[in-house]
């Protein structure tokens, strides 16, 4: 057999089930061995500060005086406080991972199961979509806000913190949103199809 006839026959739906499920495999063991260690004393709580917290500092790159604007700044042992804006700064998207990854399990184990060009396909996509989309954005605002929490009483009456723009999660959304609706379409197709016959 060749390996074009071997890639053929493959069952790529029962292939992104076990990668799906690898994913969810490693993302509920990494972030449960973050919060063990976290939580019983063994990791740093790590805080980024948006300025050096010993005064401006001046480097050379590229033969241009730059100054220094962020600071990473290891807690060795930090408060039950600290470490939960920690682990917060973190667990949100691990969460919304791990909601879209199940969900995507759930999706693939209906179409190899069953016809994938279903009403309920195109329902779960745009559950997903939503969870990807407002799950996505919301955990990125609650990172944000555990960050400045984080730098609180770091430097004195002084708050750091920033927000990354969810973009990969908008993108992910939109993207299932969009093959829901090719989903949805499939199927209002087919229906007017078996009227007619």
């Amino acid at each position: 057999m060749s390996l074009a006839e071997k890639i053929r026959k493959a069952d790529w739906l029962n292939e992104l089930r076990a990668l799906v499920i690898a994913g969810i495999t490693l993302t509920l063991g990494f972030g449960l061995l973050e919060v063990v260690a976290v939580t019983f004393g063994d990791a740093q709580a790590i805080a980024e500060l948006a300025a050096n917290p010993t005064g401006p500092e001046e480097f050379q790159l590229g033969g241009q005086a730059m100054l220094h604007e962020s600071t990473r700044v290891a807690i060795v042992d930090p408060t039950p406080t600290q470490a939960l804006w920690y682990l917060t700064t973190t667990l949100p998207s691990a969460i919304v991972l791990l909601a879209a990854l199940f969900m995507l399990l759930r999706l693939l184990t209906r179409a190899r199961r069953a016809n994938p060009f279903t009403r309920d396909t195109a329902r779960d996509l745009r559950w997903l979509a939503v969870i990807l989309m407002v799950g996505g954005s919301l955990a990125s605002l609650l990172e944000s806000v555990a960050t400045l929490g984080l730098s609180t009483g770091l430097k004195p009456d002084t708050v750091s913190g920033y927000w990354n723009f969810p973009a990969l999660w908008l993108f992910a959304g939109f993207g299932a949103m969009a093959v829901a609706e090719i989903v949805a379409r499939g199927c209002a197709m087919r229906e007017e199809l078996d009227e007619v016959v």
